[in-house]
């Protein structure tokens, strides 16, 4: 199933792009871990911190019973905040 990653800002510059569309079922990554799946599979982003979110919910994980139905995955830098 095709699922849309969407990269913002600093990291979106990192890659010099801001969208992918991936396989997650065939995709070689940790479903559990998916900041360091997402380091591994652009090394541009080993040094950097960021968040991930699974359909608007922020989150660190695949839920592996509902991965068929994910639509979109977001690669969030920090957030400044006052």
């Amino acid at each position: 199933m095709e699922c849309k990653v969407i990269y913002f800002g600093l990291i979106a510059e990192k890659l010099a792009f801001d969208s992918e569309e991936i396989d997650i079922e065939t995709a070689i990554f940790d479903k559990s871990n998916l900041e360091s799946s997402f380091k591994k599979r652009h090394f541009q982003l080993s040094e950097m911190t960021f968040k991930t979110a699974v359909d608007g919910v922020l989150t660190n994980e695949i839920d592996t019973e509902n991965q068929s139905e994910i639509k979109e995955i977001a690669i969030l830098p920090p957030f400044a905040g006052g």
